[in-house]
């Protein structure tokens, strides 16, 4: 059942990478789709499988009444001036949208290059597989993940509601929150696992035995070094554009490796170190979602604060809207709050 009835707009996606391109398969049959990557192999393997694709920028710009830019981060600069281009070249100015892992540098490039008539929308789907590409996108790779949905204080409650409503098609749950918070929480739930990844392999290669070491590792070495085979470009870009939030998680794992050094150090028996193990196994069950509880809130379209605060307080304890109706020119919002166990 449709989780919302906003107008099926027409959506462009620049860019057919692992998530562009999951995200042009997701909408097809759901959506218009029109897209476009700069290169003409993604192009054809993209419209091999039925995605609208396009020869030109311009083109997406041209049908599309909102863009998702899909580029590298390092590119995101380069694609939103050619957007900047393309819609004052076409005098259609889309609401734009983009998926980069760190929100606010983006975000501000975006909103210091794009034409005034277009709206901004950052967000940042929560998913993600080891292989980047259009070869590795899949339809159902958003299937109840989260996607934060950045709420400035430029954006309209229709532009952040029609951002929100391609995430539901998605089969994804829209998290509205601000970019500096993002920003903040991703550098230790996304960025810094990256980081240990590779520092463990460093520790485990680095010694005289590492051979061996390699040949003996099993699953938990795995598990723990799983994402050090992502797109190393990637994880530098998260490195350099979130350094001070990914610094300070640095520093509060060294702190707490010094703590668990330390009390592995002194504990006297087993049973006392595998009652701390056992807090953080603890502490991870308690990842597993204990379901939603529901509640209904109406604003009215032109509502210019009072529903800025209502979306920030859902998306501070991690809630996120389940779905969204307009009529009579208000919106009214189904708010999904964590169940707490």
């Amino acid at each position: 059942m449709p989780r919302h009835d906003r107008d099926a707009q027409r959506v462009g996606v620049i860019g057919l990478g692992l998530i562009g391109g999951s995200i042009a398969r997701a909408l097809s049959g759901i959506r218009q789709i029109v897209a476009y990557d700069v290169d003409s192999d993604t192009r054809m393997r993209a419209q091999g499988v039925g995605v609208h694709v396009v020869e030109s920028s311009i083109d997406v710009v041209r049908q599309s009444d909102l863009v998702v830019v899909a580029v590298p981060m390092p590119l995101a600069s380069a694609a939103f001036q050619q957007l900047s281009d393309d819609m004052i070249s076409s005098q259609n100015f889309p609401l734009v949208t983009d998926v980069a892992s760190v929100k606010l540098p983006i975000g501000l490039s975006a909103i210091g290059i794009l034409p005034p008539q277009s709206t901004f929308v950052g967000s940042h789907p929560m998913a993600g597989k080891e292989m980047p590409g259009f070869a590795a996108s899949e339809p159902e790779l958003f299937a109840d993940a989260a996607w934060p949905v950045m709420v400035e204080s430029r954006a309209t409650l229709r532009s952040v509601m029609d951002v929100c409503a391609l995430v539901l098609d998605c089969g994804a749950r829209p998290i509205p929150m601000t970019a500096g918070d993002h920003d903040r929480i991703v550098a230790s739930i996304s960025h810094l696992p990256h980081v240990l990844a590779t520092s463990l392999l460093a520790v485990v290669t680095s010694s005289s035995d590492a051979g061996l070491k390699m040949r003996l590792a099993a699953g938990s070495f795995r598990d723990g070094t799983r994402v050090a085979t992502q797109n190393a470009e990637l994880v530098g870009s998260m490195c350099e554009l979130n350094k001070t939030h990914v610094l300070d998680s640095i520093d509060a794992t060294i702190a707490e490796l010094a703590s668990f050094r330390d009390f592995v150090a002194t504990a006297s028996t087993a049973a006392t170190i595998a009652e701390r193990v056992d807090l953080g196994a603890t502490q991870r069950r308690n990842i597993v979602n204990g379901g939603w509880l529901t509640q209904e809130v109406v604003f009215a379209l032109d509502d210019n604060q009072s529903w800025r605060s209502v979306l920030l307080e859902l998306g501070s304890v991690g809630g996120h809207i389940g779905g969204l109706r307009e009529s009579h020119n208000q919106l009214r919002l189904t708010l999904c709050v964590p169940r707490v166990s």
